[in-house]
């Protein structure tokens, strides 16, 4: 089990408008959390104080939503903010008998991991804040996605929207007022290979360990017994899913919870593995869910760069793998695994287009939004 730090993701800016800011926040441990909206763009003098007048303050204990997992939204009535104004909020956290503000937590500044954390408010010490929707609808400013991808091609569409804010500063007319993110806001099916170790550990120690109805028996939903590229089967013939992209389907309530602490957040990442770790000899009962092997031997040789003749002989059906040239020893293609690649999100930069600016990670873990 690995450490968890207080923050797993967030804060996250939700629904605002002239009378309501409510923000959403995901920890490690129960506790209650303030939010307190102020006018205008301050620095933090304190946890939950600035130099700004306050407009409106709430506090909501968290739901607990795993072992691990606690999640709160707060909903903070405000007097009526004007239209095309920009004010700013902080954030208490309350937990383990200690209050901390997003100044103490670490969360102004920037940090020093990978991937690395940037400010949220753009400079040292200030708070983060956002624009009230305009009045007018010429002067509406909307950024429209589809879903979080953490391993999208190309360069981050994120980064490039936290480019838009922070360019929005200075200037009213260019910040964003409002982000839609009309899919799923994450991809739970096409994920990438050398995620899914990551995702399903973090996913254990946030939840549990759960289990999956698979032949009659119910089985620990291990990463062992479900590992990446060995998935498809599983979600089409046995979970009866649609998805032609399933060979990492996220599985377990804990991996979807640990795919939105990764997509939105920089807080949870753990160091990823490198290719060739990502198969492992399968379990004892792995017949019951490796439906495509045919020789619990063929992952172990796999594993030490051998083929088996076992592979070539399964089933050529659609969605199966039919040779062990399927499982190629090489880094995944796409934005993690090219020269050097350091398991960084950020250090994994297409060869053409747009680098990630440098607010690649302020809000995210990795990843575009299509």
């Amino acid at each position: 089990m690995g450490s968890l730090p207080l923050v797993l993701a967030g804060p996250v800016l939700r629904r605002v408008d002239a009378r309501h800011v409510c923000v959403w926040i995901a920890l490690s441990r129960p506790g209650d959390v303030t939010v307190t909206v102020f006018r205008g763009r301050e620095t933090s003098t304190g946890d939950g104080t600035s130099a700004g007048a306050t407009v409106g303050t709430q506090q909501r204990h968290t739901r607990k939503c795993g072992a691990s997992l606690h999640v709160a939204v707060v909903d903070v009535e405000v007097v009526g903010l004007p239209p095309l104004t920009r004010h700013c909020y902080d954030v208490v956290v309350s937990a383990g008998g200690q209050s901390k503000g997003l100044k103490a937590l670490g969360l102004l500044a920037d940090g020093s991991g990978v991937p690395k954390a940037l400010a949220l408010g753009y400079a040292n010490g200030m708070l983060p804040s956002f624009v009230t929707p305009a009045s007018r609808i010429e002067d509406v400013r909307l950024a429209h996605a589809s879903c979080r991808k953490s391993n999208g091609p190309g360069p981050d569409a994120l980064a490039w929207l936290d480019d838009r804010i922070q360019a929005g500063l200075t200037d009213l007319g260019k910040a964003p007022q409002q982000l839609f993110l009309t899919g799923d806001q994450i991809y739970a099916d096409d994920v990438g290979g050398v995620l899914l170790p990551m995702l399903a550990e973090l996913g254990k120690d946030l939840v549990g360990t759960e289990q999956l109805p698979v032949g009659g028996a119910n089985l620990d939903a291990t990463y062992e017994r479900f590992p990446a590229l060995r998935r498809q089967d599983t979600v089409r013939t046995l979970g009866r899913l649609s998805t032609t992209d399933g060979h990492n389907h996220l599985l377990t309530y804990g991996e979807f919870a640990a795919m939105y602490c990764a997509a939105f957040s920089p807080s949870a990442w753990r160091a990823l593995k490198a290719p060739g770790d990502l198969f492992q000899p399968p379990p004892s009962d792995a017949a019951l869910t490796h439906v495509t092997m045919t020789c619990a031997a063929c992952c172990a040789r796999f594993a030490s760069g051998s083929s088996c003749s076992e592979a070539s002989r399964v089933s050529a059906s659609p969605g199966r793998v039919t040779t062990a040239s399927s499982f190629r020893r090489e880094p995944p293609s796409g934005p993690h695994g090219g020269p050097g690649c350091t398991g960084s999100p950020r250090s994994c930069r297409p060869a053409a287009g747009r680098p990630a600016p440098r607010s690649a990670s302020r809000r995210t873990g990795a990843g575009a939004c299509r």
